[in-house]
């Protein structure tokens, strides 16, 4: 729930992910472990003529990845771009080279930016879901969506397919954003970001101790991709005791989510207030066999020189049977420090 903007995004924090939830039972969930390969971003600063290349969405199609994220600063917006690679590795825009395929405008709700985009094939359809950003309040986040028949040339929907509510404090009030799309036994499986204040609102400011922002992950499902039905339990994924409010942790973001095996995965974001500001500060993953009810499954990203200073955004695709994680993360915060870097990095497991 951010723009491209690296005075906002280069004060967020990282550390890696460390769960300890149980199963029903009483028995612990198997672990995993994420090693980054290879060692530095595979879209780094500035690549492609852009500044910061950010949320990551992949499939992959025969021998071919595709990359569609995030890049804009500025007046100008935050666009859609899309990088493909034949290794995961080395990757280059797709042509026209420089193009973005999503701008903002015209619609009214995402005059300003198009961001986080996520993206599933449905048939001969591919769906693409964004953040929409009407103005520059940062809290009138919508989600759109647009539809193609080659992920290269999009059309948008008119209206969003997800709209913030209405109601004083109900969740989602402070925004619904950052989506993560999969598709299963005919029903599109939209996951997306919900904040509201924590305690309280007193008509123009969160109130209550720290963290005051309370942040969880909603579902909405459809059988044709554009018309959603929001989960009546939402948000279905709140803050666990992994990552308590004590802590200052506000909950979850940015959630990706893929179904493969008959199991839902879903990676998202650790929110955590550090400083007085929102950062996320870790990738968790937890898995589902309805879509609905998830259990977190203890995770460590290892982290290098690069990502010491954050991991965000995950996007996990399916190769062959094996999970790779893209993400993006940095070292720092400042873009002009010596061996300064941000932008898409790859795990694998071993």
């Amino acid at each position: 729930m951010r723009g491209i903007v690296i005075g906002a995004m280069l004060v967020l924090a990282a550390v890696a992910s460390a769960c300890g939830s149980k199963n029903g039972d009483g028995s612990s969930p198997p672990s995993e472990s994420w090693t980054l390969s290879p060692a530095t971003p595979v879209i780094g600063y500035q690549d492609f003529g852009g500044a910061v290349w950010n949320d990551p969405s992949v499939l992959y199609e025969g021998s071919m990845y595709r990359m569609w994220l995030s890049n804009g600063t500025g007046p100008s917006g935050v666009k859609i771009h899309e990088a493909d690679s034949t290794d995961g590795v080395i990757w280059n825009l797709a042509a026209p080279v420089g193009s973005p395929q999503i701008v903002p405008g015209p619609n009214a709700f995402d005059l300003v930016s198009v961001e986080t985009p996520a993206v599933v094939k449905v048939g001969a359809t591919y769906h693409l879901y964004y953040t929409a950003v009407p103005d520059n309040t940062f809290v009138n986040y919508s989600i759109g969506h647009a539809t193609s028949p080659d992920g290269i040339t999009w059309t948008k929907d008119a209206t969003p397919v997800i709209a913030k509510p209405t109601t004083p404090n109900e969740w989602g009030w402070l925004g619904v954003a950052e989506p993560g799309i999969t598709y299963a036994n005919g029903t599109f499986y939209l996951y997306y970001a919900m904040v509201r204040c924590r305690e309280g609102w007193d008509g123009s400011t969160c109130t209550g101790p720290a963290p005051v922002v309370q942040r969880g992950i909603g579902l909405a499902t459809s059988t044709d991709g554009t018309t959603f039905t929001p989960d009546p339990g939402n948000p279905i994924v709140v803050q666990s005791a992994s990552y308590p409010a004590s802590s200052l942790y506000e909950g979850y973001s940015t959630p990706n989510a893929l179904f493969v095996g008959g199991t839902f995965h879903l990676f998202y974001d650790v929110a955590q207030e550090v400083g007085g500001s929102f950062r996320q500060v870790a990738i968790a993953h937890a898995t589902s066999t309805d879509g609905r009810t998830f259990t977190e499954v203890p995770n460590i990203l290892v982290r290098n020189d690069w990502t010491g200073y954050e991991l965000r955004s995950p996007a996990v695709v399916d190769i062959g049977g094996s999970l790779e994680l893209f993400f993006a993360g940095n070292n720092g915060s400042d873009p002009t420090a010596p061996g300064f870097q941000i932008g898409i990095g790859r795990a694998v497991t071993p």
